[in-house]
């Protein structure tokens, strides 16, 4: 649900608005950016092992008519230890037909192929093939090459984020800055036209000292400023920590772990992405990474952002407003962590009133349902009174538990008055009903009988009108 039937939108008066929008653009474009280039890729490698194929069949293939049944054994096993150093299943790089018998002896591994008998003939043609599957190395760089600067360019995102936050808190605290420590120089007073730039010029040394720091500074500076915790606020500190980390590695050692690494992060996640790592080995991002790692900066990030609007500016309305939009915009993203992360937070907001915490509570079941997760909240769904409400109250109550006979037994007797344009047509609490053919039967006949209605109220007005 949107909430939008709650009221229409205020006007801002918040900066924290155009800060929090400006952060959550961002990370939505980095992972829109990576999911387009993804795909580009995927198509690439798909082509270039088509391509890779044909050449190693061109090569094999002259070869396997002239060679022993020997130098075909010896060139199968070379082949298979190869496929493994490439990561590529070892039948789309063989291409010898080589009999289960011939093969059944003892495996070999990379250090084995020394030992490999090569005759002038399949040394030729082994070198041939590795010289072509030297080729996938610089084709499959690529999504390390994308993972990498997904993974950057949201370290940078939330430094800047840091950074309006905190010129946010000062600005509304200037004695936090510490102008009693600090003396100006009469060069620097005389670039000042007044005040509020030295006082600018303060906040800027401050705020550049924060970005300097650590994700534990970070911390400490919410904690003392605020009264606000990231640990307790983002939903996985540890993790968010490693990823900061793991940016220091590709920025600073070129992906290398190094000891700062090691020091500033728990050593159970270590264990988990690299077992027991040594000194120097590379840290590979892959997709599941990066995709966790965009809703952690994401669900991090927004959380901490609407936690600073909170407790520095009495604007409940216009944060209300801010967060269902976005709560909206990632429900029809399918971005469910982020939903759930969001609207669990609205819920617990006591300077919400509960009209404005209803969209929030609906949308935190949906997403457990999503997650598959909704055991934890299905009893809570059946025992949530809608007597008082809305009927779409009860409508989402029976699209959440799949009971299609009681949807559109309810969807008969309101004649779908409380449904606008929107939830018939994309609202994803209701994607199980679309299933059903008495959905767009409903949809047809009740969407028409409220344009009459307007027309008939009103001649002048017009479809668009009815519309928005």
């Amino acid at each position: 649900m949107s909430g939008a039937d709650e009221g229409a939108k205020a006007p801002s008066v918040s900066p924290f608005e155009d800060t929090i929008h400006t952060y959550w653009r961002s990370v939505t474009a980095y992972r829109q950016f990576g999911e387009l280039v993804a795909t580009a890729l995927s198509e690439h490698q798909e082509k270039h092992l088509d391509g890779l194929k044909n050449k190693l069949d061109s090569i094999i293939s002259p070869f396997k008519d002239a060679a022993t049944a020997e130098e075909k054994i010896h060139m199968s096993k070379a082949l298979r230890n190869i496929g493994r150093a490439f990561e590529v299943k070892a039948q789309q790089v063989e291409a010898l037909e080589v009999n289960e018998e011939e093969t059944a002896t003892d495996d070999y591994n990379n250090e084995d192929l020394d030992e490999l008998f090569m005759s002038p003939r399949a040394g030729r043609t082994f070198i041939q093939v590795l010289k072509q599957l030297d080729s996938m190395s610089t084709v499959y760089s690529h999504e390390g090459i994308l993972f990498s600067g997904i993974l950057t360019g949201l370290v940078g995102q939330f430094e800047v984020l840091l950074s309006d936050l905190a010129y946010q808190f000062y600005r509304r605290a200037p004695l936090a800055v510490g102008v009693q420590e600090r003396t100006l120089a009469v060069t620097e007073l005389i670039t000042f036209t007044s005040i509020d730039d030295a006082i600018d010029y303060l906040i800027e040394q401050r705020v550049d000292d924060l970005l300097r720091g650590s994700a534990e500074d970070w911390r400490k500076f919410f904690e003392s400023r605020m009264k606000l915790d990231p640990a307790e606020i983002s939903p996985d500190w540890e993790r968010f920590v490693e990823c900061v980390q793991r940016r220091h590695l590709i920025v600073h050692s070129g992906g290398r772990i190094s000891r700062r690494y090691l020091k500033n992060v728990p050593s159970h996640l270590v264990q988990e992405y690299f077992g027991e790592p040594r000194l120097g080995d590379t840290a590979y991002l892959d997709e599941i990474y990066v995709s966790n790692a965009l809703t952690l900066f994401e669900t991090t990030g927004l959380l901490l952002a609407f936690s600073c609007w909170q407790k520095l500016a009495a604007d409940p309305e216009g944060l209300n407003t801010v967060l269902m939009h976005i709560i909206y915009e990632s429900l029809l993203q399918n971005q469910w962590g982020t939903v759930l992360r969001l609207a669990d937070w609205g819920v617990k907001q006591n300077s919400f009133i509960a009209s404005q915490k209803l969209p929030c509570q609906v949308n935190l079941w949906l997403a457990y349902k999503r997650l598959g997760r909704f055991g934890e909240c299905e009893k809570e769904v059946r025992n949530f009174d809608t007597s008082a409400l809305k009927t779409v109250y009860s409508l989402v109550q029976a699209a959440l538990l799949n009971d299609n006979d009681r949807f559109f037994s309810l969807l008969e007797t309101s004649k779908g008055q409380d449904l606008d344009e929107a939830a018939w047509d994309e609202w994803p609490v209701f994607d199980e009903m679309r299933q059903d053919p008495r959905f767009n039967e409903c949809k047809a006949r009740y969407t028409d009988t409220k344009i009459k209605d307007v027309k008939k109220d009103n001649p002048t007005s017009s479809i668009e009108d009815t519309q928005s």
